[in-house]
């Protein structure tokens, strides 16, 4: 079995985001230690140089400190990178010279979007859309409106935006979850007459465990993501476990799971309307149903993304060279005539390879 290095950005240690991944490896039975780096936040970056041993290597949206390819520090490394730090919503998408330092690795993809942009530049990419095990025990409420809303990004989508989205609508419970990412500013809150046609509860500070905000979730019926972009949207996923109807921007990675108006609702950021909510507990439901059926397809194919994972990075780029045959083509090259032909050109081959 294989020794692994994961390397995660530390973030991931509160939000727990990333923890699928090397639960999987782990359940396959391979060895995985996990590595946290904090250089994002001005801290201590994870010495890439000193994991050369390792089987593998995955650098899950941060890449730790390596000067040089990364293809030279290992001969088996996978890079996972999340759509959210890319700015492809806000027009600020990295150049084509970034990903030359991945030139040789693997890449593991949960976005489409970063799937087109790795092969485009020449990079192995995979792609895979992940989905959590649905939560058979709990449902959202199927009977009047219940809102949840975790202010993350308040730049990108605060309560001022969610205010214009439900227009009109008079929600049965609201709960807002006052608590920015890292550089954020403060969020804004509601008003007082807010509060009391929504019946609005707040909480303003991090939970000891993710299970703690999990139960304030649990809830709501109506999920409004937190975010512009998602690498992969986890909160949404448990959303959709849950039976929550997702109100979301039209953007990745939300709008690879959510169609509009049939397991969710897509806004245009750059327009903000009032939506309609008096069919949200049927979408919720019928998220849930999409989420179930990504789910199995998701265990379908666990066992390809760990081979992925396993395969040497020099192998998976020579597979990608090599040209598709179709099968008619086999049965051709072996077929006695053909054989025939190909023993009588050989002379002529020879011969004209002297003469050139």
């Amino acid at each position: 079995m294989a020794h692994i290095a994961y390397v995660d950005h530390s973030f991931h240690q509160k939000s727990c985001s990333s923890a699928f991944l090397p639960e999987i490896l782990r359940r396959h039975g391979h060895t995985v230690d996990v590595y946290w780096d904090h250089g994002w936040e001005r801290g201590e970056q994870v010495p890439l140089h000193t994991l050369v041993d390792y089987d593998a290597l995955i650098l899950f949206q941060i890449t730790g400190s390596f000067l040089g390819l990364l293809c030279d520090l290992n001969t088996n490394i996978t890079f996972v990178p999340m759509l959210d730090g890319y700015g492809i919503t806000t027009g600020h998408a990295l150049p084509r010279t970034y990903w030359r330092k991945f030139a040789g690795v693997k890449i593991l993809n949960f976005s489409r979007t970063l799937h087109y942009i790795a092969i485009e530049n020449s990079l192995v990419s995979q792609c895979y859309q992940y989905y959590q095990p649905p939560l058979f025990e709990s449902r959202a409420p199927q009977t009047g409106l219940h809102g949840f809303f975790w202010c993350r990004r308040p730049e990108d989508i605060s309560w001022k935006h969610i205010r214009i989205l439900i227009g009109e609508t008079t929600f049965d419970s609201f709960h807002l979850h006052l608590v920015p990412d890292p550089g954020q500013p403060e969020p804004e809150r509601p008003t007082k007459d807010e509060i009391m046609q929504h019946h609005m509860t707040i909480s303003t500070g991090w939970f000891e465990t993710k299970d703690e905000i999990l139960q304030l979730q649990k809830k709501a019926n109506v999920f409004f993501a937190p975010r512009l972009e998602e690498g992969i949207g986890q909160a949404m996923l448990e959303a959709f476990s849950l039976g929550q109807c997702i109100v979301s921007p039209d953007t990745g990675t939300m709008n690879e799971y959510i169609v509009h108006g049939v397991n969710g609702l897509l806004y245009n950021p750059a327009d903000l309307r009032a939506l309609s909510f008096e069919n949200a507990v049927n979408l919720g439901q019928w998220g849930r149903e999409s989420a179930i059926t990504g789910r199995s397809h998701w265990q379908e194919l666990e066992q390809k993304l760990v081979e992925y994972i396993l395969t040497p990075s020099r192998l998976c780029y020579e597979q990608a060279l090599l040209p598709t045959r179709p099968p008619w083509i086999e049965r051709v090259c072996s077929h006695p005539i053909t054989q025939n032909c190909k023993s009588k050109l050989r002379p002529f081959v020879r011969r004209l390879k002297q003469l050139t």
